[in-house]
């Protein structure tokens, strides 16, 4: 398996794509592993972007800065470097508060072991808040590949020109339809 992920990531590295997505949580880690691997063999770690995702602590048994350092220490291990460009929460910790949360992140910015911070999963209000309490630029394009086709697709997206009629499209708003089809439910 690992051979099948060094052959997409070398292809998209030869195709001109530095920036690679991964998380603590897909495949248990392995995900990171495979790609710290691959990065190592291709020598250059200088000209990647590596974003990784942490998921929030689970239950109040560990104190938020001992969880995010431990997360943070697994994650540079598995990925085989000292620093992460983008450090990513997965989605939002409703057992931290954000300014904690920032507070150990900046840590680790001033620390150079993270160069960016990011989040995903989470509302619109819950990241206006976060913007509040940490001015956060945004600005890195990535593409997630799991095929070599994949891969050509992102680089042939870069040359892609819209009109202006479907930018238009583009930008409208979302129009939500009805729900069709069986939803399963969480009980917990």
């Amino acid at each position: 398996m690992y051979e099948d992920s060094k052959k997409i990531i070398f292809h998209a590295l030869e195709s001109g794509i530095n920036f690679f997505d991964t998380a603590m949580a897909y495949q248990s880690g392995t995900s990171e592993e495979y790609l710290g691997r691959a990065i190592k063999e291709y020598g250059h770690r200088e000209d990647v972007v590596i974003a990784t995702k942490y998921t929030p602590k689970s239950d109040d048994s560990i104190d938020s800065r001992t969880y995010l350092t431990e997360c943070l220490n697994n994650s540079l291990r598995r990925l085989q470097t000292d620093y992460i460009d983008l450090y990513i929460m997965h989605m939002w910790d409703y057992r931290t508060p954000i300014e904690e949360t920032l507070e150990i992140l900046n840590d680790f910015i001033k620390e150079g072991k993270i160069k960016e911070i990011g989040i995903s999963n989470c509302f619109a209000y819950q990241l206006a808040t976060a913007n509040v309490t940490h001015n956060h630029p945004e600005g890195i394009k990535g593409a997630e590949a799991t095929k070599l086709k994949h891969v050509d697709t992102a680089v042939l997206a870069t040359e892609l020109e819209l009109s202006e009629e479907e930018k238009q499209y583009l930008e409208e708003p979302y129009q939500p339809h009805p729900l069709v089809g069986v939803m399963a439910t969480n009980t917990k």
